[in-house]
This record gives structure tokens, sequence and C-alpha cells, in this order.
């Protein structure tokens, strides 16, 4: 199988996610010409990782307290299915309930990251089915909700006839998976452009998310499929034990990252320290030796001469991160190397391994090179240290705003719950986050997948001129140089 770019995407953090790609196979790295000194590793034995790209996942579900503004769904999969749901939760009269005025059924969708781990938070889409005579979701709030994988009896027999074993019966009716996800929580509207008007406090909302609304029910292990001349059962095991080796973190405490399933498959955990950079991650199990180098020195010099210059580095760095401690001296001399590239591809792969050293470059790297702040930020978010989380609040007085901003998300994705970036609801509508820092007034609106605002510094102000609309009838402006807003009303 024919080798593919791998590209390291993380968690774009300066103002929104960075996109995920769907295509994941094994990264080009630097290796050498096989030799009598080559040192195996475990991409020269693995074809592909499988169950890494994205999983959508879907359900119907109930939402209550729309104070009139429901209405009844026509009969269909959606009313049906919340209709049994109800009955096993012995509602003395489930029809009452879907054809009330105060709630709504609705179709609920997420989409499931590879390698997520159980009790994980994910986003839930929320759209009314087909006919639905609903007029209104706002102040809504989803009851408790399973959604699942669902495939066709078609795409059954076109796998089943794929690998041999035979096709079932005819028909493309959908077939039920296994609950994967459970979503619940108040309803909130999007801010996406197509969705601004609807997003106004007086119109309809007929599409809305729960942020973080969705818990994972179990850890969506990725596999690691071997080459046909490999699968043997000795290969997959030594695979399983060398990531085992080189990285800790499992399900539980205790537990192993790798598992050889078959002979041509191991599954690996992601570790919790790359859990914002799952790619990454991929890109340093391909680099791990299939067994300790005979000559350590020898390979261990080899890398850290590559490491010191800007065309090899970010290879370089990625071979001796999957060494672990050993390779941890060579990386702490690079930090001092007169390359920003150098520096930066050292610290990255330090913070991965939970050493603080390079901290504060990642801090300059953020800071000073736009093309490497996205990954700087996430590092540093990975390191789940007092010194990286010091080094990102100080980023929240920058003068950049996607600077700022960046680093609240990087904050956030550590801890939800921390002082600084909690935020509270504005009447179920939105939500509100006042970040006190020494920089000059910002405000940032997030307008994909959860209605934000983030308010920097104690007295924030728009600058004039604008012209802003708050639903049909509402405009607020101010001309250049004016220091008050005017309000209208238009009837």
């Amino acid at each position: 199988m024919k080798r593919l770019l791998l590209l390291a995407v993380p968690l774009c953090l300066t103002g929104c996610f960075l996109k995920d790609f769907g295509t994941v196979a094994r990264p080009q790295l630097d290796d050498a010409e096989p030799d009598r000194d080559h040192v195996q590793t475990i991409g020269d034995v693995a074809a592909e990782f499988d169950n890494a790209t994205d999983l959508v996942v879907s359900g119907f579900g109930l939402v209550t307290g729309l104070n009139g503004t429901g209405g009844v769904t026509p009969p269909g999969d959606a009313r049906t299915m919340v209709f049994e749901r109800l009955k096993r939760a012995q509602f003395e009269n489930p029809s009452e309930v879907l054809d009330s005025p105060d709630c709504a059924v609705v179709v609920l969708t997420a989409v499931i990251k590879p390698g997520v781990r159980r009790d994980e938070l994910v986003d839930v889409e929320v759209s009314l089915p087909q006919g639905s005579k609903v007029k209104n979701l706002r102040g809504g709030i989803l009851q408790p909700t399973p959604l699942m994988t669902f495939a066709s009896q078609g795409e059954v027999r076109s796998y089943l006839k794929s690998n041999d074993f035979g096709t079932v019966s005819e028909g493309n009716r959908m077939l039920r998976g296994h609950d994967v996800v459970i979503a619940k929580g108040p309803l909130q509207a999007a801010l996406a452009e197509r969705d601004a008007a609807a997003a106004a406090s007086d119109q309809p909302l007929k599409q809305a998310y729960v942020w973080k609304g969705g818990k994972v029910l179990e850890t969506r292990a990725m596999f690691l499929v071997l080459k046909t001349d490999q699968q043997r059962y000795r290969v997959a095991e030594q695979v399983a034990t060398r990531l085992n080796e080189a990285f800790h973190g499992g399900e539980s405490p205790g537990s192993k990252v790798a598992a050889a399933r078959h002979k041509d498959l191991v599954a690996v955990t992601v570790p919790p320290r790359y859990r914002l950079n799952r790619y990454h991650f991929m890109r340093v199990v391909w680099a791990v030796p299939l067994a300790p180098p005979a000559d350590t020195g020898r390979y261990m010099k080899e890398w850290e001469q590559k490491l010191l210059e800007p065309e090899t580095t970010l290879s370089a760095a990625i071979r001796l991160e999957a060494l672990g401690t050993p390779g941890v001296p060579a990386l702490r001399n690079a930090l001092n190397s007169e390359y920003p590239l150098v520096r930066f591809a050292a610290a990255e792969a330090l913070a991965y391994q939970g050493q603080t050293a390079g901290a504060e470059v990642l801090q300059k790297a953020a800071s000073e090179h736009p093309a490497l702040q996205a990954f700087a930020l996430t590092a540093l978010a990975a390191l789940d240290d007092a010194l990286g989380m010091s080094k990102l609040e100080e980023l929240l007085a920058a003068d950049e705003p996607e600077l700022r901003y960046g680093a609240f998300r990087a904050l956030r994705e550590v801890d939800p719950n921390g002082d600084l970036v909690r935020g509270q609801w504005a009447g179920r509508s939105f939500v509100i986050h006042e970040v006190p820092t020494s920089g000059p007034s910002l405000v940032h609106l997030l307008r994909q997948g959860r209605a934000e605002v983030v308010l920097f510094g104690d007295a924030p102000k728009l600058v004039a001129p604008f012209a802003l609309t708050a639903g049909p009838n509402i405009t607020v402006t101010a001309r250049a140089g004016d220091t008050v807003a005017t309000v209208s009303r238009f009837s």
C-alpha cells in the first residue's frame, strides 16, 4: 500500500478548530533506506489506521418546556421511536406527551471524532423532523436521549459480500446499531450566518444546538492494520507491547494503551495527553521502534543531528518523542537552537511527554509565528500543568485578537469549569464570559455551534462606526466619533 501523507491537524485554538481530515494513512517520515543499521518502526509493519475518521450518530428525542410553541409530529420513524421509549419508561399517556404544545419531537445528530474517550462531551445538533408542526424550539430542554449508529440493509449486504460472509434478506430499511452517546440539556440558538435571523430572540427557532450536551458511552479505539506480509500474532503482540512501553494512560488508571485483537489488528486508545491532538499521536505511533535500537547511541545521534536542521527538525522531533524518556535530553538541547522552527519542534515534543522545559518557547512561538500559533497553544494545553496554564493566561493580554481568544479556548479545553472560562448563561440563549485582563478591551462572538460572547477587559466597548441588527425590527447604529449608540425599533 502506498504511503500517504498524514497531516498532523491539532485543535485550532485561534478562534475556531482546524478542520479535520477524513483520510488517515501513514505519514512520510524521513526514513533511511533499508540497511543493516536500519531501525524498524511500527510504520514499517503497519499499513494504516482504521476507524480513524469521523463517525456520525443520530437519534430522535423529546424537547420539553416550550410554553405553547411545541406541536404535533406526524406518524413516522421519529414519532414511533420516541413513543416506544416513553412507553418503556412507563409514561401513562405517551401520545398526550407527544401532542402537547409544550413538547416537541426532534432529530439529533452528533459527530464522534476518532479516538474519543468514554465520558468525553460532544456537541449535539437539533432539528425538526419533516412535517413537524412545532412553531418554536426556543427555551426548550432536551430530555435524555440515546444517539446511535444506523446502516441500511444495502450497506450491510455490501459489507457481508465484500468479506465473503454471504448475504441477508432483501430490502433497504434502516437498521439500528448500538448506543454511542446520551444527549441532554438546554437548547441554544446557533449564530452561524445562515441561521442569523433565527438566532434573534424574536424569531422562531427551528434549528438549535446543545453545546457539550452529549456524553460518549464508550471509548472509540482506533485500529492499526498490519501489512499483509506482517499479519502474524507475534508481530501484533510485539506492536502492542511497544506501544504500551512508549505511552501511558489507557482508558482507566493502570490500563494499557494498545492490545492485539487479531493477527492483523491492534486496538489503540489515545492517551489523555494527546486528546486535543490525536493526529500528532498517530504520527508518533508510526515512529515507535518495533524493538529497542541495537545501537541506541548511534540512533540517537542520527536524529539529534537532524533535529537541529530546520529541513528535518519536525520528523526528527517525532522520532525522538517516540523514544520516550531517552529522547528528552536531545529535545532539551534543541531548545537553545538559533532556528525558531527547531525550538518549536523540540518544545512541542517535550510538551506531549509532560515536560515543561519548552513552555516558554511554545508561548513565544504562539506570539511571534502565526503559522505555529494553533500548534503551540494546543501543546501548552496538553501540558495540563500549572506552568502551561500560566503561559496561556499571560496570552489573554496579548495584542492580537486571534491569539487572545485562542488562549481562552485552550484554557477552556483543559478545564471548562475553571474560574476564568466558566461563563454564565444569559436567559438560556447564549453564554457570556468575562475575562479580566491587562490587555486592550475586546469582544469576541462565536458564530458556529455555540452562541458565546467573550468580554476581554473590564469595560469593553464597540468601536464606531457600526450598524448592527437585532432581529428584523431593531437596529443599533453609531457614526464615526460617536461615544454612544442609537437603538431604533421599526414597527
